[in-house]
Parts: C-alpha cells; structure tokens; sequence
C-alpha cells in the first residue's frame, strides 16, 4: 500500500486509486495530463523543472496539498531506494528538489534527462504531516503506510480518489469514493471500489462469468480468451498496448555471455510458429527492444529481426568460445501464474532441443524473480515476462534495459554492456529535440539486436475480461485500465 514501495504495473491499482501525482499518463495512445501540477517550465539546457501546483486539492484529512508534501515525497522516495527511485535516483540528488512557495516545485536534475516531466506519474504526492507522525527508527513511516495505507480522518495520507476501508495483504483491498477529491464526480462513478489479489489467470476468468468478480484485468492465453468470448455474460475488450514480451538472457553468466551462443537462441526460436499457432495472431512481431507502437522503435517490415533459421543457429553454435554443453541443462525462469512465460519457455525448450541444448524450466513468482535480478550471479540465463510501457518515452525500454548504468535494477536483467550504446542512450535521454532522439534510439537498438541481448518476440494487445454491465472503462498502456474513478454499470 505504500506506494514508494513499488513500480510495476500489477500494484499500479494502488497508486492509481488513492494516490496522486503531479502529471498522469490517461488513454491509449498515452497523453500526459495535468493533476496536481497544472503547468511545467523547463530551462533549455533540461536541468530545472519548475511545476506550478493546482490550488484547493486535498488530503484524505482534509488539508490542502502544497509543495512542501511534493519535496518530503521525492525526498522519501531517494531515501527508501525502492520502487520509482530507481528512475529518479540517476538524475536527481538528494535535497535538491525545493519549494519555491506553498504552489510552487522546482526539480534540479544533475544531468539533462528529456523525459523527466513524464516520471512524476510514479511520484505519488503524500501528506508529510501524517507520515511525520508515524515514523519509526528513520523509516520515514513505511512500515506504517506499507501495511496501513491511506486512511479516513486524522490518518490521510494520500489525496486519490478513494480512501482505503479495508486492506489484507493475503486478499486484496477495498476502498470508497473520496467525496472531496478536486476533480470532482460529475460524471458516474462508483461509490466504492474492491480488488483481490487471485493468483491463477482460469481462476479470475472463472470468477468474473460466475459474477463474483466484475472484472479482470489480466492478459489472456487464446484458450481463455476463446472460453471468455463464449460466455454470454462477458465482453472482452482489446487495446493495443506498448507491452513488451521478451526473454531476458543474462550477458554475463555462462553460456549466454557468448554473443554466437545468444545469436544461436534468437535464430532457433520459431516466431511465425509462435504467434500464428500458439496465440493465433493475436499479438504481432517485435523484433527489438522498444515496442512497435512507441516512436524510435525498429520497424519489422524494415529493420533485421532474427527469423527462424536452424541452419545458422548451428552454424552460430560452433563459433561459440565458451565450452556451452557443460552448462546444460540451462536454466529458464518463466513468471509463475502466466500460461503465456510457461507456454513460451516449453516452446524454446523444444526449439533449443532441435540445435542440441537442454534447459530446465524453472518459474518463480514476480517478487523472486525481480529479487534474483538485482545481482548477476542469481540472475537466470533466461527470464521471461514483459517489459510494460512506465511512461510512454524509447527510454521507458531500451534506456532503462540496456544503459549498463542501470545494471543492478530489475529492467536490466539482460546484465548488457556496450560503451557505443551507452553513449548513444545517454546523448538520446539529453537530446531536447524528438526527431535527433529518434534517430539515436534506432541506432541503439540495431546495436543491441545484433548483440541479441536479448530474445524479443512480441508486441502485446490487451485483453480485458468485464461483465456485460460494466461501463466506463479507460484504457492506458501505463498502468492499463486500472483507474477506476471512470467505471459504472448499465
């Protein structure tokens, strides 16, 4: 519930629900929207971003919203090292983001960084004055806030559209509409609203044609989504997203340190197979690491992507340095509860079979497997999961997976290094113009393909399971469709 606790878009319904922050990312294709923050002004050299704050917004306890809240946030987010601050921590110092006046927000960057405007969707604004007073032994109130959340009353720390009336972490939450909310209810809505956390996919769709539950917001394998789309009491919605499905492969574990062993990988997987048979072209080819529908992407139809080819997976299997055989069977991790990682690590099992390479699969739940991330040595040779939009900047994907600055950090599990793409990603992030920083995240991405630093399959389209009656939904490839101020039934 804290929501400088994390970053992923699975808890995103937390932060979206009961949190505010100072630009929010709202629709498909995503455009960055006023909240707290009214206006911005950036000097040209994009190192001091002055935000103007909207006047009257309030806490859940009834006081007002001013820039002091704004500086103790980004202050606490550096300070717990977890979550957003992985994005905000390269480019902004500790006690450097001040309060010009109570409407007023200045950030100083410590170097030029292009889209930082959009990362303040992740900087959820807290009320200083509540988390103050529940702070223990320097913890700057997260244990509190991590197991309490928002509250009702003397106890409001957030300003999002609902309070929090109920939260087990074993279940899920429940939560009411926050009658004071600035932007007001002139619109329908619902009065409260209520999340479970169901581990397995068939169990959620289960629930939602029972009635028990009124949606679902997960991504569907085809045979669910053909159940789903027999069921008389269910619409399925589907938007494109800006999702990435890949298999990280670790560049500095054996075998997958050795570039022809990698290469091999990327040319034995059959793609056309993959997406024609196993989702029946429900997704579509993404050949590098920023996804199809984002600007600086790799154009399938134009640029190189590696095909199916047996012929030079082998031949790139004898060019191998590293003595591979001894390594088998290699590890795969696929994310646990997701048929998709499961379906797609059997699926490279068997494509790797044919060149002579056993791996082992091996899932494990989302917290684990971002834990064992975080350092090489745990990091498996193959991970599979998504790379999701987080705000819809090439720099959300490639910048973020493959600046070996980022090395430590779940994004950069690949454990990627390359000096010419790093110089290329840090000239593109400091660039002001769109165009010049295009052109420099393409000719990153031909550099990371070539070094297949990773197997990229698939651009994703969502799929969202609701009862018949259920209205208003909106759609973001930034969080998904997971604020729910819109919804209502009809």
């Amino acid at each position: 519930m804290d929501p400088a606790g994390h970053m992923d878009v699975g808890r995103s319904v937390a932060r979206l629900n009961f949190y505010d922050r100072l630009f929010f990312w709202r629709d498909n294709p995503p455009v960055l929207q006023p909240w707290l923050g009214l206006s911005y002004m950036v000097t040209p050299d994009l190192l001091r971003w002055t935000v103007v704050l909207r006047k009257g917004a309030k806490f859940h306890d009834g006081t007002e919203v001013s820039s002091e809240d704004v500086v103790y946030s980004m202050e606490r987010l550096l300070a717990l090292k977890t979550g957003a601050a992985g994005v905000f921590a390269p480019i902004i110092e500790p006690k450097s983001t001040r309060a010009v006046d109570r409407y007023t927000v200045e950030f100083n960057l410590k170097k030029p960084f292009a889209p930082f405007i959009g990362l303040t969707h992740f900087l959820a604004v807290l009320n200083k004055k509540v988390l103050l007073r529940h702070e223990k032994d320097g913890d700057w109130g997260s244990k509190w806030l991590g197991m309490m959340g928002s509250r009702l009353g003397p106890d409001g720390v957030g300003s999002g559209p609902f309070t929090v009336e109920m939260f087990d972490p074993a279940v899920g939450f429940d939560g009411v509409r926050f009658k004071d909310h600035f932007w007001g209810w002139n619109h329908p809505h619902p009065e409260s609203i209520g999340y479970r956390s169901i581990k397995e996919s068939a169990a959620r769709l289960l629930g939602v044609m029972k009635g028990d539950l009124h949606g679902d917001l997960g991504y569907l394998s085809y045979e669910q989504w053909k159940k789903a789309k027999e069921s008389p009491s269910v619409q399925i919605i589907q938007e494109p997203t800006m999702k990435l499905y890949l298999s990280w492969m670790n560049n500095q574990k054996p075998p997958t340190n050795d570039v022809h062993f990698r290469r091999a990988v990327c040319y034995a997987f059959n793609y056309d197979g993959w997406i024609r048979h196993m989702l029946d072209n429900q997704v579509e080819r993404n050949v590098g690491p920023v996804p199809n529908p984002m600007w600086g992407s790799l154009d399938p139809k134009t640029e190189f992507g590696y095909t199916y080819d047996l012929d030079k997976a082998k031949e790139e299997l004898k060019k191998c340095k590293v003595g591979w055989k001894k390594y088998m069977p290699i590890e795969q991790s696929p994310l646990a509860g997701y048929p998709m990682c499961a379906k797609s690590a059997e699926f490279l099992q068997a494509c790797l079979k044919k060149i002579g390479i056993e791996t082992t699969i091996v899932p494990k739940t989302w917290p684990v497997s971002t834990q064992r991330a975080r350092k090489v040595e745990t990091t498996p040779n193959f991970w599979w999961a998504w790379r999701s939009a987080y705000y819809a900047d090439p720099h959300s994907w490639i910048g973020e997976m493959f600046d070996s600055e980022k090395w430590g950090s779940w994004p950069a599990a690949c454990w990627y290094k390359n000096p010419k793409v790093d110089e290329l990603l840090h000239k593109a992030v400091g660039a002001p113009e769109k165009e010049e920083r295009a052109k420099l995240y393409k000719e990153a991405g031909r550099l990371v393909v070539a070094d297949a630093a990773g197997l990229f399959i698939h651009n994703e389209r969502w799929t969202g399971t609701y009862r018949k009656d259920v209205r208003g939904m909106r759609f973001c490839p930034i969080g998904n469709a997971n604020e729910w101020r819109w919804l209502y039934w009809g």
